[in-house]
C-alpha cells in the first residue's frame, strides 16, 4: 500500500509495473492507459513484465487498448475478435459469458462496481452490440467494425518483419536507372555517387570514374609546376627589360644600409662617453 503521485494523493495498493509508482485509477485512466497494472505485493513477488498483448503477443503501443475490471489490458481489435469467436453461430439469448483471458473474471462490469477504470470500459464497450447484450441494451445499427487478427496494421507489420535482403532484389529493378538522368559534373563531383552492389557492369565503372579523377589529379598537379616556374621567368624578363627598377631598388638598399651604419655608429659612441 502506497500514496499515489497525483494531485487526488489517494491511498492504493495498484502498482504501475513500466514507471515503478504507485498509481490510482484516476491516474490509471489518464497517464497509464497501456501499462501494465497489478498489486504492490505482486510487483513485490516478481516483477518482470512483458509489455505486450495476451491476445497476440504484439506491443501494446501499436494498437488502440482497453483495460478490463481486473486490470488486464488488451488491444481493443484482438478482445473484440476474441469474442467474436466464442459466439461464433449463437444467438442474443444463448450468449457465453465474457471472460477474461488472463484470469477468467467476467469483462462485462456489473451496475454496482463504480470507478474510474469501470467508467472507461462501460464506454467502449457501447460501440459493440456483443456487449450491448451483454448489458441489457439495445443493439445499434453502427457498430464498430473490426478486421481479422491476420490483417494487422502496418506499422505492426513493419516492427515484426525482417528487413529486405539486397540478395533478394530483381536484376531489372538496379539495370533500368538511366544514367542520363544524372547532369554531367567534374570528375572529382562524379565520384561521389553511392554505388550499386551486386553488378560487376556497375562496379567497373565506378572504377573507371576513380581512375579518370585520378589521372586528373596527377595531370593538374604535373601541370601546375611548369605554369609556376613560367610564372617567375616571366617576372624575371620583365626586369631585364627595364634596367632603371633594378638601379631604383640598387639604390634604395643602399640608402637603407647607410641609415641603419650612422644610428649604429652614434648610439655606440654615446655609449662610450656615458661611460667615461
Amino acid at each position: 500500500m502506497g500514496l499515489c503521485k497525483c494531485p487526488k494523493r489517494k491511498v492504493t495498493t495498484l502498482f504501475c509495473f513500466e514507471h515503478a509508482v504507485n498509481v490510482c485509477e484516476h491516474c490509471i485512466v489518464v497517464n497509464h492507459p497501456k501499462c501494465i497494472i497489478q498489486s504492490y505485493i505482486r510487483w513485490l513477488h516478481d516483477s518482470e513484465y512483458k509489455p505486450n498483448c495476451g491476445l497476440c503477443n504484439g506491443p501494446l503501443e501499436s494498437e488502440e487498448c482497453v483495460r478490463l475490471i481486473c486490470y488486464h489490458v488488451y488491444h481493443w481489435r484482438c478482445l473484440n475478435n476474441s469474442v467474436y469467436e466464442q459466439i461464433g453461430k449463437r444467438t442474443t439469448d444463448d450468449l457465453p459469458d465474457f471472460k477474461c483471458p488472463d484470469c477468467n473474471k467476467l469483462i462485462l462490469p456489473q451496475d454496482k462496481v463504480v470507478s474510474p477504470v469501470a467508467a472507461a470500459l462501460r464506454e467502449k464497450l457501447l460501440t459493440v452490440n456483443w456487449a450491448r447484450s451483454g448489458l441489457g441494451l439495445p443493439e445499434i445499427m453502427n457498430e464498430e467494425e473490426f478486421k481479422p487478427n491476420s490483417e494487422l496494421p502496418l506499422q505492426h507489420l513493419k516492427k515484426n518483419s525482417p528487413p529486405m535482403q539486397a540478395s533478394k532484389l530483381r536484376d531489372d529493378v538496379v539495370l533500368h536507372v538511366d544514367e542520363n538522368m544524372f547532369p554531367t559534373s567534374r570528375p572529382e563531383e562524379t565520384a561521389q555517387f553511392p554505388r550499386r552492389v551486386g553488378h560487376g557492369s556497375s562496379n567497373s565503372k565506378l572504377l573507371l570514374v576513380e581512375e579518370d579523377e585520378s589521372k586528373y589529379r596527377r595531370r593538374y598537379s604535373i601541370f601546375a609546376i611548369p605554369r609556376w616556374l613560367k610564372s617567375i621567368g616571366s617576372k624575371v624578363c620583365s626586369l631585364k627589360r627595364n634596367p632603371w627598377k633594378i638601379i631604383t631598388v640598387l639604390i634604395a638598399l643602399f640608402v637603407l644600409w647607410l641609415l641603419f651604419s650612422l644610428t649604429g655608429s652614434s648610439s655606440h659612441e654615446l655609449n662610450e662617453t656615458n661611460l667615461t
